[in-house]
């Protein structure tokens, strides 16, 4: 072998040793891996070993030297994360964001061939600008791809800006892309009876306005109950049902169009919950759209499978929208994070209960 080309080799491997670690402390991967969260919490500053992080299954994959992984770490240059002057310890360089909503960020691509590997796919979307994790799709028994992934992006105008492509080609086939969103609707409408489209369709589009009210700061796990007493001790009104989210956010719908009175309320006196304090605000017009649109997609697919009655106090309290589904369904079956406590090979892959009808 030649000097230039052993130098290529270098490279090669050195790029790939840094994606994976950029991959590893990315955005949409910290908020899964509880494992690399707790690491990085036993220092003040969040440095982690990178002993720690050569060890996972992955990195052994592409060197078992950790001096080798090191080196390539610490001449990266990377927006995502920092090397000590020992090069023992890593970082990332920014605060991992509150909140990780990554529908609006993120995209669904079809028409890769079967026998695609992730390293081919890693390649072909490495040209569009603020790709953070590609997560292939499996069937859930066979584990073999489907030839479909799921894309996230750094923003949601990277997402957009992906989506506005005319057109793409891998290996001279077209592929079909949209937004993840539009893909799970998608599936939904097929998974519903056609006579309950037009149900559907009423539902999500004639609400009435000004009962939806957005709180933050709810405490994790809050009881409903509670929430609801602490609201009506400061503004008597009738509450139809509280959807509470993962990120301390929670939507208050209300009988009659009296959220905008709440929300003054609300914010003539400070309300505290477990130390932490509430914030109402009324939605934007797209929040509260997608907001119903998402409560008519659970409550069709619930009536077309028999499981939903409208005046059922069990289904009311199991109600969840499309997008924490979805959420959950990823996290039960997903083997893309590779954490140390469960030592998973396959990175950045998916297999989503129930979809093992997908082309």
């Amino acid at each position: 072998m030649t000097l230039e080309n052993n130098n290529n080799n270098n490279n090669t491997l050195n790029e790939k040793i840094v994606r994976q670690v950029e991959f590893y402390l990315s955005d949409t991967n910290m908020a899964r891996d509880k494992f690399l969260r707790e690491l990085s919490g036993k220092d003040t500053d969040g440095w982690m070993p990178i002993s720690t992080i050569a060890s996972f299954s992955r990195m052994k994959l592409l060197s078992e030297d950790v001096g080798v992984i090191a080196g390539a770490l610490k001449e990266a240059g990377s927006n995502v994360f920092q090397v000590d002057e020992s090069g023992e310890m890593i970082k990332r360089k920014h605060p991992l964001p509150e909140s990780q909503d990554l529908m609006p960020r993120s995209v669904y691509v079809k028409g890769f061939p079967k026998e695609s590997q992730l390293d081919d796919l890693l390649t072909f979307f490495k040209p569009y600008a603020g790709v953070e994790a590609v997560r292939m799709r499996r069937f859930p028994k066979s584990k073999d791809f489907k030839g479909s992934v799921f894309v996230e992006f750094a923003s949601e105008s990277d997402a957009k800006a992906f989506l506005d492509f005319d057109a793409l080609m891998f290996n001279n086939q077209a592929l079909i892309k949209m937004s993840k969103m539009a893909y799970l609707e998608s599936k939904n409408r097929e998974n519903v009876k056609p006579d309950l489209n037009a149900e559907f369709e009423k539902l999500a589009t004639e609400y009435t306005r000004g009962c939806l009210v957005k709180l933050t700061g709810v405490p994790a796990n809050q009881p409903h109950q509670s929430l609801k007493k602490e609201i009506n001790d400061i503004f008597p009104v009738e509450i139809a049902f509280v959807e509470q989210q993962t990120d301390g956010t929670a939507y208050v719908r209300l009988k009659e169009p009296k959220g905008e009175e709440l929300v003054e309320a609300l914010k003539e006196k400070e309300v505290k919950i477990n130390d932490s304090l509430i914030a109402a605000s009324k939605p934007s017009d797209e929040e509260e759209a997608k907001y119903y649109r998402n409560l008519a997609a659970v409550m069709i697919s619930k009536r077309s499978t028999g499981k939903y009655t409208s005046g059922s106090k069990k289904n009311r309290n199991q109600r969840e929208v499309v997008v924490k589904n979805e959420k959950k369904r990823e996290a039960d079956s997903n083997d893309e994070v590779d954490s140390e406590s469960s030592k998973q090979v396959k990175i950045e892959d998916v297999v989503p209960e129930g979809e093992d009808d997908e082309e």
